[in-house]
């Protein structure tokens, strides 16, 4: 089992008071855009941007409209960057614009949905393409609607994914069956999307789940703004009566309703009233829905999802699903006999065409019928314009006749009302609150009820501690409530917490962490807050681990490697005078192998190369290392003499060996430029002409100094190998001066500042600042490499 240990990287939470104030905070912005069931009830779609991620919920189709207009809103963004695509269930205004999304669009992300979902979505969208036909309004055809089958992946209630660094699962939702909420977690920010849900049981659903954790944002549905559902059971009690007071007196009963959905529930109350009074039975019931009878198998298969009095039939009476009063009719309006008293539960469920309207227009101007509206319905169709009991009403052939019979409205739609949603909230107790898929007034409604409860409870919540801490921050917590309209995006900041967590040798503490003295306890943490330890870190999405090298196989599928680097030099002076120069600036430079060659940089026991990378540098050449072969020690360079006028540098390249590779080479490139004819031109040097250049080399550099160069001098000649122009500066000559350009940066070796130059101080003019602060920038990061020479760290003081 591998060991683990927490290390903050940047916090969202500390991980205790004392270390908050050493958290360094970045603000990071959630994005929500509604590009569809903004302020209204259809299409819904909406967009979630945060960390680079980006998650759309649902992609539906509005009710009201056809062809291209009843889309969302898809050319507001760039479908190319959406991650994901998450489908909260069946019905038509929350899938049917998918099709188009994957075959007619940019979008190349993921598409996710619940068994059950997929198990209806094609034949839901098969008989949507038949109604709606294939005209030039047609959004997609068949082969569209098998192309997006093979993209859609499924997932089970609770199970856990990941795409692209996002983490999601999903709970029951109710509604409707294969129904649910998304939970979607970015970098630790979760947001849930509710998509339609219910929070009541019925006679075959379960209650939509409360979410074990709590979001951060919850995007959910307004579909009945501030109004309340009265009891179920007055319900059914309202809806049998109405229907069997219109055929005993003779009437014919229209209930338009959708395919799948609320229609297996009514189908449930009608079979069981027809059963238990027998003065109704002689009048037939028909469901006029091919497509129902198809996904009658659907709801079979999936039996075990429903509730536990649908699961309870299953074992006592076998299949729920199989009616005794109500019949299948196939064949349309001509197979229909209506001479005498008759139910028809017929889709779809907003009479907007198909075989409830039929039905109605035949039906309406006859005063013992009634068509009885059992859902919500959406402002534009038929079904939303008869509630308001007009006089007139036009047919489909566009005569206007009387309205006569009754229409009433008892709402077995199974989306939240008030009272759930105000509860759901409130057990939820999330910061931010986004409301969808709802009209304008009822969402307004809605957000102002809500923000004006979760303040009363706020302030309740303050008033019942008598902690001065807690009371402020009750009072001071309140959450937002938002309402966007279409295409209006919600900005959100969230101070994010970044973490790494250590694992394997660097969590046991291993090689930087000693047991303090004293901790004869085993248990005693190996831990201490302020500890500096270097690894690799990993990334995973949003999830970061701090490994180190060796066991990057153990834990990633990753490895370590080193790349051993040749760099053949010219050499226009002898080699003891490039020797020479070095060994001024480096007082680490060593001569090896009786003058043949030399090594700049410090040995470092901790930093010897391994035996695995000397051997994969000697098969590419790379030699020397101190005389020992394989290759030369992390954090050196060894230069060696090869013939006349060539030398060869070898290295193990990181940040320090480059430095000083670039070094010898920038210096090597300074001698070829002197004129001093004193240096001589490159000799055929063997080893007794090599020892004698190592010779002249150290004579030389004790006659320049008693000292070994001084760090003023060293800094002083690595900069100007470098950047070329480069003096010593100030009356103690303790700093040094860059130009370069027109710029001017001086260098206190002292401390290591560098800042760009006054012209008070002699500086050149300054035109160009962004040029300034580049230099500034560079000779920095030289300064910064070069004390890791010059200073090198002892590496067992850390323990």
């Amino acid at each position: 089992m591998a060991t683990s240990v927490a290390v903050n990287v940047a916090g969202k939470r500390p991980l205790s008071p004392s270390s908050s104030e050493l958290l360094q905070h970045a603000s990071n912005t959630l994005e929500v855009t509604p590009l569809g069931a903004g302020q209204e009830v259809g299409r819904s779609c909406c967009l979630l941007k945060f960390q680079g991620k980006t998650v759309m919920f649902d992609s539906g189709i509005h009710p009201g409209y056809s062809g291209h207009v009843s889309l969302p809103f898809f050319d507001h963004v760039d479908l190319a960057t959406v991650d994901l695509c998450l489908v909260t269930h069946f019905h038509l205004d929350h899938c049917a614009s998918l099709p188009y999304l994957i075959t007619k669009t940019t979008f190349k992300g993921r598409v996710f949905m619940t068994h059950a979902t997929k198990a209806v979505y094609r034949l839901m969208l098969t008989d949507f393409l038949k109604v709606s036909g294939r005209g030039d309004d047609a959004l997609y055809d068949e082969k569209d609607l098998v192309a997006s089958l093979e993209r859609i992946e499924t997932v089970d209630f609770h199970q856990e994914r990941e795409v692209a660094g996002v983490r999601f699962w999903c709970y029951v939702a109710g509604h409707v069956l294969g129904a649910c909420m998304f939970m979607v977690d970015i970098a630790g920010t979760r947001v849930l999307y509710t998509g339609d849900y219910s929070r009541e049981e019925d006679r075959h659903l379960q209650a939509a789940e409360l979410p074990s954790v709590s979001p951060d944002v919850l995007i959910i549905e307004s579909t009945y703004g501030v109004q309340s559902h009265d009891p179920r059971l007055n319900r059914e009690k309202r809806f049998t009566e109405l229907v069997a007071t219109t055929v005993l007196r003779g009437g014919k009963c229209l209930i338009p309703v959708f395919a799948l959905g609320r229609a297996q529930e009514l189908l449930l109350i009608l079979d069981e009233f027809w059963a238990t009074h027998p003065e109704v039975r002689h009048v037939p019931i028909y469901y006029a829905s091919p497509l129902a009878r198809k996904c009658m198998a659907v709801y079979q298969t999936y039996i075990n999802s429903m509730n536990a009095h649908i699961q309870g039939a299953f074992r006592e009476r076998g299949n729920p699903w199989e009616f005794k009063h109500i019949q299948y009719l196939s064949g349309g309006i001509e197979a229909l006999d209506d001479h005498g008293p008759v139910v028809v539960m017929a889709s779809p469920g907003m009479l907007q065409s198909g075989l409830s309207r039929q039905l109605f227009d035949a039906w309406c101007t006859d005063a013992q019928n009634a068509t009885v509206i059992p859902g919500y319905c959406v402002e534009g169709t038929l079904a939303k314009h008869i509630m308001t009991e007009p006089r007139e009403v036009q047919r489909l052939n566009g005569e206007m006749v009387p309205l006569r019979m009754s229409v009433a409205y008892i709402s077995f739609s199974a989306h939240s009302d008030y009272t759930q949603t105000s509860q759901f909230v409130q057990a939820l107790d999330p910061p931010h609150v986004v409301l969808v898929h709802g009209e304008a007034t009822e969402m307004d409604r809605l957000r102002k009820a809500l923000s004006h409860k979760l303040k009363a409870s706020a302030a309740a919540a303050a008033a019942s501690t008598a902690d001065a801490k807690s009371d402020a921050s009750a009072t001071a917590y309140k959450a937002s409530v938002l309402a966007p309209k279409n295409c209006v995006t919600v900005s959100l900041t969230f101070k994010t917490e970044k973490l790494a967590r250590a694992v394997g040798r660097l969590a046991r503490g291993e090689p930087w962490m000693a047991r303090v003295d004293g901790d004869d306890d085993d248990s005693a943490p190996l831990v201490r807050e302020g500890t500096s330890i270097a690894g690799v870190l990993v990334q995973r999405g949003f999830q970061h681990q701090l490994i180190d090298a060796s066991e990057l196989p153990t834990y990633t599928r990753l490895g370590s490697a080193s790349v051993a680097q040749v760099q053949h030099l010219h050499l226009s002076r002898p080699f003891r005078v490039l020797a020479s120069r070095v060994a001024v600036m480096y007082q680490g430079t060593r001569v090896i192998e009786d003058g043949a060659a030399f090594v700049v940089g410090a040995v470092d026991a901790e930093k010897e190369a391994s035996d695995d990378v000397k051997k994969e540098a000697a098969a590419v050449g790379v030699g020397g290392g101190g005389g020992g072969g394989g290759a030369p020690n992390e954090g050196t360079v060894e230069v060696r003499h090869v013939a006349k006028g060539q030398a060869t540098m070898t290295w193990i390249s990181d940040p320090v060996s480059d430095m000083l590779a670039d070094s010898v080479a920038a210096t090597n490139l300074r001698l070829a430029c002197d004129p001093n004819p004193a240096l001589g031109p490159p000799g055929d040097e063997g080893p007794d002409e090599a020892a004698a250049a190592a010779a002249a080399a150290k004579k030389e550099k004790k006659d320049s100094s008693s000292e070994q160069p001084s760090e003023v001098e060293s800094v002083l000649e690595l900069l100007k190998s470098i950047f070329g122009d480069a003096e010593l500066h100030g009356d103690d000559e303790s700093s040094v001066v860059v130009r370069r350009d027109g710029t001017s940066v001086t260098v206190s070796v002292e401390t290591s500042l560098v800042r760009i130059m006054d012209n008070d101080e002699g500086g050149a003019p300054t035109a160009n600042p962004a040029a300034a602060e580049l230099l500034r920038s560079q000779v920095e990061t030289a300064i910064r490499r070069l004390a890791r020479i010059l200073r090198p760290l002892d590496l067992t003081a850390c323990c």
